[in-house]
């Protein structure tokens, strides 16, 4: 027997359901004596159920953007605060390399694990910008 396509290649997920929501409804305008025998397939029920995961999903999907956003704002606010403080520490020590990196401002290429107070070349690094 011919297997039977109801075109599911490419469509969204709601567009799946929407098809299988379709057939369900078809199945329940079965005579009878025909529905007897598609009883072993429970489409409504697995459409009830898919339905059910799809707007699971879309409600995580929204709390899930809805977080991005408060974290882009946070991650955005620390960065200001920490500009500014770091032009702060600028002001205050006269832009001093040495003072700039032991108040964890700029970085250097040859830190170590130790961080920058482990880097030999802590004043030309920070001389550079690097």
């Amino acid at each position: 027997m011919k297997r039977f396509k109801l075109g599911f290649g490419n469509k969204t997920v709601l567009e799946q359901i929407s098809i299988c929501r379709r057939v369900a409804d078809g199945i329940g305008k079965l005579p009878a004596e025909h529905s007897k025998q598609i009883a072993k397939f429970p489409v409504a029920a697995k459409v009830a159920e898919a339905v059910d995961a799809y707007t699971q999903v879309e409600v995580l999907k929204t709390a899930l953007r809805a977080a991005l956003v408060k974290r882009n704002t946070k991650v955005s606010a620390m960065r200001d605060c920490t500009t500014r403080a770091a032009s702060g520490i600028s002001a205050v020590t006269g832009g001093d390399p040495v003072a700039l990196l032991a108040a964890g401002g700029g970085s250097c290429q040859g830190q170590t694990a130790g961080g920058p107070a482990g880097c030999a070349h802590l004043v030309a690094c920070c001389q550079h910008g690097v």
